[in-house]
């Protein structure tokens, strides 16, 4: 498939720039709040990203929207099957936190 649009709803009212990593396998992360790094082998994973910044958002009063569209990116799904995994690492310098349910991420695929 070709993914064509995602959507980032951030409830929490923060907008901050984050990359949303797509993968075609699971991969060991870095503890919350470390510098985001992965292994050689876990990077081979990787097979695009999409990056929102913080002008990408819309001001919604009660929390910010940002929609990417005309993607255009191919899907690389786990061998076998029709699943991705995903990933999404703040970019910023500033200690974050979000509750459980301050992020909604919608993928539009094709």
């Amino acid at each position: 498939g070709t993914l064509h649009a995602v959507r980032l709803l951030d409830k929490g009212y923060q907008g901050l720039d984050v990359d949303i990593i797509l993968m075609n396998a699971t991969v060991t992360f870095p503890a919350n709040g470390s510098a985001f790094s992965l292994s050689d082998a876990d990077a081979d994973a990787v097979f695009n990203k999409v990056k929102f910044y913080s002008a990408d958002y819309e001001d919604q009063t009660l929390n910010y929207l940002a929609i990417k569209e005309n993607l255009g990116k191919t899907l690389w799904p786990v061998s076998g099957s029709d699943d991705c995994y995903v990933a999404l690492v703040y970019r910023g310098t500033a200690a974050k936190t979000f509750g459980a349910s301050d992020l909604e991420i919608t993928f539009e695929v094709y």
